[in-house]
């Protein structure tokens, strides 16, 4: 499929919790969830991931993990390439290493930016280059006096030619010398995609959302939509230029060259579905998802910040995050930024106003004392006890558990290879594998690899837009009949939605889409 690319750099599902794949197809509601953890239950939890393209199932397994048990959890992360299994390592690294002064809110920014953006922010681009170096002495030495990162990530099972890939990746994010035309690169692929329908482009981005993507994915806002397709800006977080070109999204092919077939670096991935899927289309706070006047009111990009700021709250404090109302304000560079606002019972509009200046002022009095080089705001406010705490000390130690009970063991980026010469190694070994809809095809010799009681998570082609109405339930058949062949059974009882064909058209229906499952859930048969 030409539009989502050779290599995929961002998944089309949402992100599951690979310990609850019971609400793998919708989120709890917040109110509802009770915590009932069983503190006996400490055995390890082997975890593989193939081809995920990011690290949205691993940051949400880690920050639910104080939910369950107290189970050592092992990820194993087999990406399609080394340039995909690097930006997997420089997104984990900013939800879980610490070691860089900034705020939670700033860091889920930078996170999406990264993540979703072909262009990034002067600032950005210079937090890259210095984690692709804090990267390299991660995957070069394992010291973790040297690295935080080296006590969660593994690269025992990599030899030392795959590891040269990485930091050839990491080194080129640092390069100035290796350009990287990515507005070029991104031009020239929608003009090959839609060749005499690129002067109408905007036309056909409103067909494909009305007819496809909206029926799906009702989340995503059609302004957010269009405007990625045209710029590949998905997520402008703050009022300021994004002109420098996101090494990030990266990734290698071959590509003719006088006659010969010469490695080059570009942009072969997803024009046409977007990165909103991993973390926009659902929450556990119901509010995000209200609709007004049949509109969503809040957009994709709220629903993405919300549960990346969740995250990072349930890792920090092991606690479920109720948020309170917020209030957006512009510093003195021309920068939005939120805060926590909560207003008490009784008070009117003109004592929180005079209430809140008072506490501006004093704030601001503190960070002169203190030197704090931080930009601050003109409006400070008071937060409940679930807030996010402002805790900026980078001698804290933050995560202490997951950290501690936690490990990623990267693999070859060569999924034939690597399972044949260490069969022995990995037979029966673990309790759930997530498979992407890319490499589907290796069901069978990946179920090889499950324990007589583990799971199996199928990625489905619910958002793959290229795909006609009635190639859905066709490919559900197909993994279904996959699973059959390899011995596994269905968790839950599952519908395969039809569709009725007539002689000369194909009846289309919204329903075929609310039927289509994000992923399918198998279990060993043994």
């Amino acid at each position: 499929m030409e539009g989502t690319g050779k290599i995929n750099i961002w998944g089309f599902s949402p992100a599951v919790d690979l310990q609850d794949t019971a609400s793998s197809e919708c989120e709890k509601n917040l109110n509802d969830i009770q915590i009932n953890v069983d503190k006996d239950n400490k055995d390890d939890l082997n975890m593989l991931l193939v081809a995920p393209a990011d690290p949205r199932h691993i940051i949400k397994t880690m920050a639910r993990a104080w939910r369950y048990n107290n189970k050592f959890l092992n990820f194993y992360l087999m990406e399609t390439q080394t340039s995909v299994l690097a930006r997997d390592i420089i997104l984990l690294s900013i939800i879980l290493d610490w070691s860089e002064n900034i705020g939670i809110q700033e860091r889920v920014e930078l996170f999406l930016e990264i993540y979703g953006n072909i262009c990034v922010r002067e600032k950005t681009e210079k937090f890259i280059k210095e984690r692709a170096y804090d990267l390299i002495r991660t995957i070069t030495d394992s010291d973790e006096t040297k690295s935080k990162l080296s006590k969660i990530i593994d690269v025992s099972n990599l030899k030392f030619r795959e590891r040269d890939d990485l930091e050839f990746v990491f080194k080129f994010w640092r390069s100035p010398k290796k350009n990287y035309e990515i507005q070029k690169y991104w031009d020239y692929r929608l003009r090959a995609f839609y060749k005499r329908r690129f002067d109408y482009i905007e036309n056909v981005c409103d067909w494909d959302y009305q007819m496809k993507l909206n029926p799906r994915a009702d989340m995503i806002n059609l302004k957010e939509f269009t405007k990625w397709r045209r710029t590949g800006q998905a997520f402008e977080v703050r009022e300021t230029l994004y002109d420098r070109p996101n090494k990030v999204t990266a990734t290698v092919e071959g590509m003719k060259e006088d006659g010969l077939t010469v490695s080059k670096w570009g942009y072969f991935s997803d024009i046409i579905v977007g990165p909103f899927i991993a973390f926009g289309c659902d929450s556990e706070n119901k509010e995000y998802l209200k609709t007004q006047n049949d509109f969503h009111i809040k957009t994709s990009q709220d629903v993405s910040e919300y549960n990346l700021r969740s995250f990072i709250y349930e890792l920090n404090e092991k606690k479920l995050y109720f948020e309170d109302k917020k209030i957006v304000e512009i510093n003195d560079e021309g920068e939005k930024t939120e805060s926590n606002n909560f207003k008490e019972k009784g008070k009117n509009k003109d004592e929180d106003n005079t209430a809140n200046s008072q506490k501006a002022e004093q704030d601001n009095k503190i960070n002169e004392d203190n030197k704090d080089t931080e930009a601050t705001t003109s409006v400070i406010t008071e937060n409940k006890d679930e807030s996010i705490p402002n805790d900026t000390d980078k001698n804290r130690k933050l995560y202490p558990d997951v950290l501690d009970h936690s490990k990623l063991y990267l693999l070859p980026c060569e999924p034939s290879y690597t399972f044949a010469r260490k069969l022995s190694k990995f037979k029966q070994k673990f309790d759930k594998i997530y498979i992407s809809n890319s490499m589907v095809h290796r069901l069978k010799e990946y179920s090889t690899l499950l324990k007589p009681d583990g799971e199996m998570i199928v990625e489905m082609a619910k958002f793959m837009i290229e795909l006609k109405d009635e190639l859905l339930p066709e490919y559900d058949k197909k993994v279904m009949g996959m699973a059959n062949e390899a011995g596994l059974v269905i968790k839950k009882g599952i519908k395969i939605p039809e569709i009725k064909k007539g002689k000369n058209t194909v009846k289309k229906s919204e329903e075929v889409y609310k039927r289509s499952h994000l992923v399918f859930v198998f279990k060993s048969n043994n």
